[in-house]
Formats: structure tokens, sequence, C-alpha cells
């Protein structure tokens, strides 16, 4: 009897754990559509008090627009099932139209074929050097919004590291160039 009892009070031990554990948001399809990308930033992310300069040389959106963090640091986020080091964001109520989303992850060139199947093949490479893997940083864009993915200079990261930027907010702008 003893025996029956230890194991079902394990197994469900087990269910409520696992129920509790932290469910992973997959972001990849929020890169096809720019209301759910604003209504995610609204609901999940909160603003941060400006960095100071020193604050920002130190920080991996060092020169990029940015005023959101997560609402919940517990709460995962995936980008064609990779786990999501970092994730920024910029909005601002009074635009309501213009966003940008940041993330640091880890991506296999495999994961850059999933994007190119959504967004076409990048802007800025040609398809061979894109295929034979020949690039820094890769630009997809149309209508609504742009695609900039780049080699992470973080240095805690290594090379296989990228930041990924959807944003509908000119570059320069998202940049701080005047």
């Amino acid at each position: 009897m003893r025996y029956y009892l230890f194991i079902f009070l394990n197994y469900f031990s087990f269910v409520a754990i696992a129920q509790s554990a932290p469910k992973k948001m997959e972001l990849s399809k929020l890169f096809i559509n720019n209301k759910e990308a604003i209504g995610f930033i609204e609901s999940h992310f909160k603003k941060v008090v400006p960095l100071t300069i020193i604050e920002r040389i130190n920080h991996p959106m060092d020169h990029l627009l940015f005023n959101m963090v997560k609402k919940n640091s517990e709460e995962q986020f995936t980008f064609f099932g990779n786990p999501i080091d970092f994730i920024y964001a910029f909005y601002d109520d009074k635009i309501k139209d213009e966003f940008a989303i940041y993330l640091m992850l880890y991506l296999k060139h495999e994961d850059l074929l999933m994007l190119s199947k959504e967004w076409g093949f990048p802007k800025n490479v040609s398809k061979e050097d894109f295929l034979g893997r020949d690039y820094t940083s890769l630009f997809w864009g149309n209508a609504s919004a742009e695609i900039v993915v780049g080699r992470s200079f973080v240095y805690e990261y290594g090379s296989d590291h990228y930041r990924v930027q959807l944003s509908n907010i000119e570059l320069s702008r998202l940049y701080g160039i005047k």
C-alpha cells in the first residue's frame, strides 16, 4: 500500500512542477503582423528609466533606440525554438504605429532559412552568398516592417549569437543618427 501511495504522490508532484514551469512563447510568427507585434509589446513590456551614458556604453543595445524591458523576468521567449537571451523594445504611445523589438540569441543558419521562407531572401546579399553563409548582417524589408539580423558583439557570447531586430521605424532614427 505504501508503494502505491508513494507512486501516487510522486506523480502528482511531477504534474504540479510541470504545470508551474514557465511557459515559452514562440515569437517567430510576430514578425509577420505589425498589430500582433505592437500588442505583444503592450502586454509583455514595461517602460524603463533612461540609462546614463556609462550604462548605455556597457549595454548590449548601446547604440539602439529602446525604452522597454520585459515585465516578467521569469517569462521565457523563443525564436524558431531557440531561447532568447535578451529582449528589448521601443514603443511610444504617442506614435501608435511605430515600434521596434530586439532579440539577442543563438541562431543556426537553418533558422535564418526559415525566416527567408516567410520574408524571402535578404535584400542586401545575393542568394548565393546567403546560402553559402557569406554575410555579416542580413536585411529584409517590406511595406510594413524591416528585419535586420546581425552578429552580436556582446563579449560574453560567441559569433554564433545574433541580434534580430524587427522595426517599422526609419533605421537612421533607430540608430540615433540625426
